[in-house]
């Protein structure tokens, strides 16, 4: 069952409570499961891109929702969320009944906070769930936004960046980014950045005070302390216990350890 399942650009992995693995699975536009054992479903979509609401695969590939080069996950084991990339939006899926919906984002490339559908991502592709809330990675828009996931609302705010894209430590929108991507919160409650571009590892607290962690901002391939080493346009992110986070280093085909404690 390894083996004869097949995928086009897998770009995003999240882990079900449950031990299942969620697959963004880019290429092919849609969402897939593989279980323990490896047997693999696909839970949204069909092969071929498209945007609307509708129902999950609940037997075959049957069901009426449509993604368009999803590049995001994250699973709380009730909910799937999606970075619908292409579609500029946030899907939800709710598993136990079996429905797709758009949760945030009007559908056009553009840069506005507000509730559900009136806020607008522009290519939007990392996320990251906290207690609360969901952490988005809106890489075209330079910024990184934060719905909450507390209430029905989804209101959607921005947490830190602005549209120049910059490598500008500080709070809010005296940050900048350079098309930031994989997001990974960490036990102790910060948010880590993929910052893709400028080939660097930030750090934001829960109120938008983002610091350089990690990168000389070169690009290239160079282990050492703090800003001392060098990534390469890296592009996921993963937290462990102890302080661990692991990077996708995407250029230097290479996978990298932090230790932040």
């Amino acid at each position: 069952m390894m083996t004869e399942a097949a995928f086009n650009e897998p770009s995003a992995i999240a882990v079900e409570p449950n031990g299942n693995l969620i697959v963004a699975d880019s290429g092919n536009h849609a969402i897939r499961r593989i279980t323990p054992i490896g047997q693999v479903q696909t839970i949204v979509g069909n092969g071929t891109p498209g945007d609307a609401e509708g129902t999950t695969n609940t037997s075959g590939l049957n069901g009426t929702a449509r993604l368009n080069y999803p590049s995001g996950v994250a699973s709380s084991g009730t909910y799937i969320y999606i970075a619908d990339s292409n579609n500029n939006k946030i899907r939800r899926v709710y598993m136990l009944g079996d429905q797709v919906i758009t949760y945030a984002g009007s559908g056009t490339a553009a840069w506005t906070d507000g509730v559900g559908t009136a806020a607008s991502f522009k290519f939007p592709t990392g996320l990251a769930l906290a207690p609360g809330a969901l952490f988005v990675a809106d890489t075209q828009n330079h910024r990184i936004r934060r719905i909450e996931t507390a209430t029905s609302s989804a209101t959607v705010s921005t947490l830190a960046g602005n549209s120049t894209p910059g490598s500008a430590d500080g709070l809010g929108s005296a940050a900048s980014f350079r098309f930031p991507r994989g997001l990974a919160v960490s036990d102790s409650g910060y948010l880590y950045v993929a910052d893709s571009m400028n080939h660097k590892i930030r750090t934001s607290t829960i109120e938008g005070q983002v610091t350089t962690t990690a990168g000389s901002g070169y690009s290239g391939w160079q282990d050492g302390p703090g800003q001392e080493n060098s990534f390469s346009s890296p592009k996921g992110l993963a937290t462990g216990s102890q302080g661990k986070v692991y990077v996708a280093d995407t250029w230097s085909d290479r996978i990298r350890l932090m230790l932040t404690r």
